[in-house]
């Protein structure tokens, strides 16, 4: 099945005053997971510079630039430059190729692309352009689940499971990603991830198991899985829980208050 789409070009006019390098973003927020490689056209006209220009000519440059986030988009770390390409000075037209990007969006649940953006050359004051941007991602990976809940267990390290998917063909999921934003926890809670399978019928699934080597959440914070390989075999479909305890036994009732975001690789 291939993994590859378009998204539509999008044009702004970009208006720059500074050296420094400034990220423009040019896309919504995608999911991160399952994308792996990228390709962008970045296209410039009605360019206008103002500035000394002697010795050097004031010219606006573009770079392509990314932005990942590991949970939330109103969190999201610094932009970075993808694979040193550009600086694209003046007008034209540019095609960065198929760029590998897998590191950078390892472990993230959301990216954007645009392009950084500064000026160069003697005495720049400002320099403008008509930018249009279009990407070509190459994604094998969808979100497919938010969920917020308040959870309780009482005195008992045994486990309780909530559902977080729908069921899901598994033929769509070589492997799940997940993030966890605990807002509020208390009483030796912690819960982790968990999955289960049914052969032919949704009614009648196997048990639940648990993703080899992912450890528990317990404290508050934005927390991701990475991605975790499951094991389908040949079963039909899949299922996504969660799975929340006590570490240890208490008199106080274990809570939390948190949100999961799912999302899967498909091969």
């Amino acid at each position: 099945m291939p993994c590859g789409s378009m998204l539509r070009p999008v044009t702004r006019r970009l208006v720059v005053f500074a050296t420094a390098e400034q990220f423009e973003p040019f896309t919504d927020w995608l999911p991160a997971v399952g994308m792996d490689k990228v390709r962008l056209t970045i296209k410039r006209k009605n360019v206008q510079t103002a500035g000394g220009g002697s010795p050097t000519p004031v010219a606006l440059n573009l770079k392509p630039a990314m932005q990942v986030a590991l949970a939330r988009p109103d969190n999201a770390g610094n932009y970075s430059l993808i694979s040193g390409l550009g600086p694209y000075v003046g007008a034209g037209e540019s095609n960065t190729a198929e760029q590998d990007i897998s590191a950078a969006t390892a472990g993230q649940m959301f990216v954007r692309f645009g392009v950084a953006a500064y000026l160069s050359g003697s005495n720049p004051v400002s320099g403008q352009a008509d930018v249009e941007v279009q990407v070509a991602p190459v994604s094998c990976g969808r979100a497919i689940a938010s969920v917020t809940g308040e959870y309780l267990v009482y005195n008992t390290t045994s486990d309780s499971i909530v559902s977080l998917t729908e069921w899901i063909p598994a033929v769509d999921v070589e492997k799940v990603a997940a993030v966890f934003i605990v807002s509020d926890i208390a009483n030796a809670f912690e819960c982790t991830l968990v999955y289960r399978t049914a052969e032919t019928n949704i009614h009648n699934p196997g048990s639940w198991q648990a993703f080899a080597g992912l450890n528990p959440v317990s404290s508050v914070g934005e927390t991701g899985t990475g991605e975790l390989a499951l094991s389908a075999g040949s079963k039909m479909f899949v299922q996504v829980g969660l799975a929340y305890r006590q570490s240890s036994a208490g008199s106080a009732p274990g809570r939390a208050t948190l949100t999961t975001i799912i999302a899967v690789r498909r091969s």
